[in-house]
């Protein structure tokens, strides 16, 4: 065999481990360099193995969903927020909120809070419809139901005893 793909084979007999390797004009034996590997940016290579060098900053997501991250650094406490063309750090809102009456709030859980805590039941809640019907402000006498008269609940005294009592 005189060449290999058309180009020229060195007369030269290999020795032990070398292999074919091109020096520009034809193929001789060659000692193979000690690693013929080279690790790229943000890569190390050791023996055989590569890896990334993960704690750069290349390494780090630069698109959240195919849209750009900012690379300004973050404060402390801040977000990633969409600012209209990129993720960007930004301060939160801190949407806060107050419990109104009968709310209590602990944290950021709502709670009601009707009872009071005195002895006589008193509620703080107020209902002021009942399905969607209004409830009129007048305070109930003993012995008072809700009826309904046509436009709002109301307190009422029943006509008659429609309460039939049914043996056990």
């Amino acid at each position: 065999m005189v060449a290999l793909q058309g180009r020229s084979l060195a007369t030269i007999a290999p020795s032990s481990g070398e292999f074919l390797g091109w020096n520009g004009t034809a193929w001789i034996p060659t000692v193979p360099a000690s690693n013929p590997y080279f690790a790229g940016t943000g890569l190390t290579l050791s023996g055989n193995t590569f890896n990334a060098n993960n704690t750069l900053a290349i390494w780090n997501a630069n698109q959240l969903n195919g849209t750009s991250i900012s690379t300004v650094l973050p404060s402390n406490n801040e977000i990633l927020k969409w600012n209209g063309s990129e993720w960007a750090p930004s301060a939160d809102n801190n949407n806060f909120y107050a419990a109104g009456t009968g709310i209590t709030l602990s944290g950021n859980t709502f709670s009601h809070s009707a009872h009071t805590g005195d002895a006589t039941g008193t509620t703080s809640l107020t209902v002021v419809a009942l399905q969607g019907r209004s409830l009129a402000t007048i305070a109930p006498s003993s012995g008072e139901f809700l009826g309904w008269n046509g436009t709002a609940w109301i307190p009422t005294v029943p006509a008659s005893n429609h309460i039939s009592q049914v043996p056990v």
